[in-house]
């Protein structure tokens, strides 16, 4: 993303629990099993993402590096929200065990640090009472070693490592050489990322995948979701999302983009015209996806713009951002996507009150917003797999197993958070909804569907 922000969708309040540390050295299978990118930050902060708000907390430095040449360091002085750092999401297998080790020191004589397994199921919610932690205990001035084994929950498909200091405490952690480790049951040993190769003569061929449905006769549209559109802090635009917007207007494909209604703040010549103009092609349609897209934590609570939070707050949100609108771009948001996909029985009020607003991307399931039309998700069809990872066969695998019966599907992604590599995933996608004429469709005419 364009600012530091908390990644997931939804985050409901925290059940965590607390497993013993074992101070032991990192067995050396995990380095053969290693699932994470960038365990050891030897990468700055590829593979992890920072989202603490105006204060930063946690960063990469050579003085925290155990081995290498760099490792994670985190001064906590705030006392009020605690850090954040959180590894990219990767998919699991529900019912296996997976391990967790890293070494930590607490120069700072401070317990008040954990680093979590956090799973979520396939709309990328985070699954009550499943994070296991181990807390960074005071006086570890030297480095030690730390694991942990915990089981995937039924319903989750997606794990992160989330590294975390306590909202009401303050200190100094660092943390290397994280390692996250599938076994093949609780205690088991790691499953070898990769089959050992077997001679060609002795190798049995692999079983064919079974078939795909075939492509609908009227196969559903589809609305390219693209979230977190912001300025860049010289008022202008960044180079990823002109790339995108670039390519739907030589492609001549729909694209829809949520605004962080806080960056209309100010004088910005460049970025509101780069805005008005391409929503005057009829090719975009640009949509509210909250004023600040916040989240904090309040004790063992964890909030977020449109989830846990008063309904002043969320009235007053809607409202000036609807009014930046007006004033900057000349138009009103008709479409509403709460950041993180997290919204509450608050934030229908306050829909079900502003006029403005017609449709609701990714509502919880059951939303019955007076007046709106809500458009769903459907987990296995989407743009990213894992999350900020887009993947043009995985799409198409769910596509064409999920067509039959749907009007349209919603696909959501981080133009931001792709490099050259993911650019292309998405660029093969858009080339399969155009060989086979599947509709790209904005929401606001997929909810005329």
């Amino acid at each position: 993303m364009n600012r530091p922000r908390l990644l997931p969708a939804c985050v409901p309040s925290l059940s965590v629990l607390v497993l013993a540390a074992i101070t032991h050295a990192v067995p050396p299978a995990a380095i053969e099993s290693q699932l994470l990118t960038n365990p050891g930050f030897e990468q700055g902060l590829v593979g992890w993402t920072v989202a603490e708000n105006d204060v930063l907390m946690s960063t990469v430095t050579a003085s925290a590096a155990r081995q290498g040449g760099f490792g994670l360091h985190i001064d906590d002085a705030d006392g009020k929200l605690g850090s954040s750092v959180e590894s990219t999401p990767l998919p699991v297998v529900p019912g296996r065990s997976y391990r967790l080790s890293f070494y930590a020191r607490s120069p700072g004589q401070s317990d008040g640090c954990g680093v979590y397994l956090r799973f979520r199921n396939d709309l990328q919610r985070l699954i009550p009472s499943s994070p296991a932690t181990a807390s960074i205990p005071a006086n570890t001035s030297a480095w030690k070693a730390f694991t942990f084994e915990t089981v995937a929950p039924a319903d989750a498909a997606l794990v992160s490592v989330w590294i975390h200091s306590y909202s009401t405490t303050t200190g100094i952690w660092e943390v290397d050489d994280v390692t996250l480790e599938e076994l093949d049951g609780p205690g088991g040993t790691p499953v070898a990322p990769t089959a050992v190769a077997t001679p060609v003569a002795a190798a049995k061929p692999a079983a064919a995948p079974a078939p795909l449905p075939p492509l609908p006769a009227s196969p559903p549209a589809i609305v390219l979701k693209l979230d977190d559109l912001v300025s860049t802090r010289e008022g202008d635009v960044a180079p990823r999302w002109k790339r995108i917007t670039d390519f739907a207007l030589e492609r001549k494909i729909k694209l829809s983009i949520g605004i962080i209604a806080d960056s209309l703040e100010g004088d910005k010549p460049a970025y509101f015209a780069y805005i008005k103009g391409l929503q005057n092609t009829g090719l975009f349609e640009f949509w509210f996806h909250g004023y600040d897209h916040k989240a904090w934590q309040e004790g063992d609570r964890k909030l977020s713009e449109f989830q846990g939070t008063p309904y002043e707050r969320q009235k007053d949100h809607f409202e000036k951002s609807q009014a930046l609108a007006r004033e900057k771009l000349g138009f009103a948001f008709t479409t509403f996507g709460a950041p993180f996909n997290a919204s509450d029985a608050v934030t229908s009020r306050v829909l079900s009150e502003n006029a403005d607003i017609k449709v609701l991307l990714y509502g919880n399931p059951g939303d019955k917003v007076s007046g709106k039309i809500v458009l769903d998700r459907v987990g296995p069809v989407n743009i990213e797999a894992p999350l900020f990872v887009p993947s043009a066969d995985k799409f198409i695998s769910g596509y064409l197993q999920h067509a039959k019966g749907r009007d349209y599907y919603v696909i959501q992604g981080h133009p931001a958070q792709w490099d050259d590599a993911r650019w292309t995933e998405f660029v093969k996608l858009v080339d399969y909804l155009s060989a086979n004429r599947i509709p790209v469709v904005t929401p606001t005419e997929a909810a005329a569907l």
